[in-house]
């Protein structure tokens, strides 16, 4: 794959039946093993962007995934390439038991029994819910269940995983945890957030959204020191968490 990417973006623009142009010549490229974070205010299209990504939301423009352009005939081989954990995990969970959340994406691939066992076990070690196999997800707490949710993307072994809003409404603890695993996977990562913290955790480069466009993009300790930049985008982060990402 040229230059080793993972996604090419060039020139996407997505607009909504209503006529709110939500993405306006959008281009952007992410590598191969990068943790990139997408950040900016509400309504600046951060979730859209994501959701073409996968065809979800197809827009004007181009995209390539691992090399693969995203349009309708591909869609299976993209969702196999690139998974996206939902911000809402009851918009991803659907099943009577965990189990069979996390088996479902390969079950579907027509993955044999034996490999679906594996893959489903090797996900839940990596999100730290073993035995939590035979429990109804709708049981389980908030931060469980996007731990939950992690797990069912990563039993597909994606090449890239997305992330939406991976640290909302979650307390302290459970963002702890996620972000440890989330910086434990050896994948190309794409995080949308609000948390600019967790974004300082794990990314490596972010990039601002406002209005649809990208206004910034650099390494993130570059953008996080900028305050001038985060204040005029609506973007406050505290003193303390920036001594934490030095």
């Amino acid at each position: 794959m040229e230059n080793g990417k993972a996604i090419l973006i060039e020139e996407l623009s997505f607009q909504y039946p209503d006529g709110n142009d939500v993405l306006k010549d959008i281009t952007l490229s992410i590598y191969k093993g990068e943790s990139v974070g997408i950040i900016g205010p509400n309504g600046a299209g951060k979730s859209t962007l994501l959701l073409n990504l996968n065809g979800i939301l197809i827009g004007d423009g181009r995209i390539e995934v691992m090399g693969m352009e995203v349009n309708k005939k591909n869609l299976k081989e993209i969702r196999e390439k690139i998974g996206i954990v939902f911000q809402n995990p009851d918009d991803q969970l659907f099943c009577p038991t965990v189990w069979e959340d996390v088996a479902f994406g390969p079950q579907n691939m027509g993955f044999s029994e034996d490999d679906i066992n594996k893959k489903v076990k090797k996900a839940m070690e990596t999100v730290r819910l073993t035995g939590f196999e035979k429990r109804s997800p709708h049981h389980l707490s908030l931060g469980e269940k996007k731990r939950v949710s992690l797990a069912t993307v990563l039993s597909m072994t994606p090449d890239i995983i997305a992330f939406d809003e991976p640290s909302a409404n979650l307390d302290t603890y459970s963002q702890k945890m996620l972000i440890h695993t989330i910086k434990s996977l050896p994948s190309t990562k794409i995080i949308v957030t609000h948390d600019l913290y967790m974004a300082g955790d794990i990314c490596n480069r972010l990039i601002i959204l406002f209005n649809g466009e990208i206004v910034a993009e650099g390494e993130t300790w570059e953008i996080l020191k900028n305050q001038e930049l985060l204040n005029r985008y609506d973007l406050p982060f505290e003193d303390r968490c920036r001594v934490c990402i030095k």
